[in-house]
């Protein structure tokens, strides 16, 4: 076992990467001003968690350096457990620039090949005990030959990684071609508990034109949550089909709207949340990042459950309803170990 060995009811396996960006939303230029943060997938998702109060822990690898050291930081101080990380001494930490158009519209410019979290393998997974829910994603299963077979081990019933939850996350400069992508990503979701894809992707990777489209794809997937951007998210359980649309919003900058999508949704359905509400709690932590210039929603527990409820309300009024015709509503089971709303077997721990 490894002298890394967290134990946390929340496990997020995956790169951090230290960012950098102008303070002005504009061009580069000579002079500027910047801001540093840390970003990436897995570790948006567990700020995102830690500060909602759910014991969260991250596994990675960071470079012996200053960037190394800055994402630590930021981790620990927003509240994760980040005893799990190794640190690097040959290879450094992965970096991106947020860079603007004249149009205020962002770009993310990579720096991560080689990276120490690239150099991750299957001994990663020996630091997970006891978690309830594990997620990764597919920028970890994309880094390199040994972090796939690192998220291939989680994805096998990993015994202390509990349910496994994988974000599809498509990043075309990580992959050296699409059809290749597409098939290896597909079997990876298969093989998860609980995946989120975006249409625009699923759409980019398998030809799939809507939400049922993917689902048609992926039928055995035991929760499905399928993403469009500002329509609305649906939801796909064997209890059935729901939607809930997006809350209109002025977009400041999309990076790490989905992370904090996922980490709504995940807050809610680790609290035994209905379907329709873990939709909601992903919308609204969403909004929160879109609105921003973070890539980190910073919502506390209270003001991301207060905000859920008031765009189901919302909904209703316009709409009527949220659930679609095909969803056969259906109360989970208090059972520490029984299926809860989202139609998972696991053992939460409260």
């Amino acid at each position: 076992m490894s002298d890394l060995v967290v134990h946390a009811r929340v496990v997020t396996v995956g790169e951090a990467i230290a960012w950098v960006t102008p303070t002005a939303a504009e061009p580069l230029s000579v002079g500027a001003t910047m801001r540093f943060g840390v970003g990436g997938a897995e570790a948006n998702v567990a700020m995102a968690l830690a500060q909602l109060g759910i014991d969260t822990a991250w596994i990675s690898a960071v470079g012996d350096d200053e960037l190394g050291r800055l994402a630590l930081a930021e981790l620990g101080g927003a509240g994760v457990n980040v005893s799990g990380v190794s640190v690097d001494e040959v290879h450094t930490t992965g970096a991106y620039f947020k860079l603007f158009d004249a149009a205020g519209s962002s770009t993310p410019v990579y720096f991560r090949k080689g990276s120490a979290a690239s150099h991750l393998t299957a001994e990663a997974a020996t630091r997970i005990c006891g978690a309830a829910l594990t997620h990764t994603s597919g920028i970890t299963l994309a880094l390199s030959d040994t972090t796939a077979e690192l998220v291939g081990t989680l994805l096998d019933g990993h015994p202390e990684a509990g349910s496994v939850s994988f974000d599809v996350n498509y990043r075309r400069a990580l992959w050296a071609d699409r059809d290749d992508a597409a098939s290896v990503m597909s079997e990876a979701a298969q093989r998860a508990d609980v995946v989120f894809v975006g249409r625009d992707e699923a759409e980019m990777l398998w030809g799939t034109r809507t939400a049922q489209d993917v689902r048609s794809l992926l039928p055995e997937v035991a929760v499905l949550v399928v993403k469009d951007a500002g329509i609305g998210a649906t939801s796909f359980t064997k209890a059935g089909e729901i939607f809930v649309p997006s809350p209109i919003v002025d977009v400041v900058d999309p990076v790490g709207a989905g992370d904090a999508f996922a980490a709504g949704w995940l807050s809610g359905w680790l609290r035994r949340d209905d379907p329709e509400m873990c939709l909601a709690r992903g919308h609204v932590l969403s909004r929160s990042v879109l609105t921003q210039r973070g890539d980190v929603a910073t919502l506390t527990e209270d003001q991301v459950q207060a905000q859920a409820r008031e765009h189901l309300i919302r909904v209703r009024l316009t709409t009527g309803r949220t659930r679609h015709a095909r969803h056969h509503q259906t109360r989970p089971e208090r059972a520490d170990t029984a299926a809860d709303g989202n139609g998972i077997r696991s053992p939460l721990r409260p």
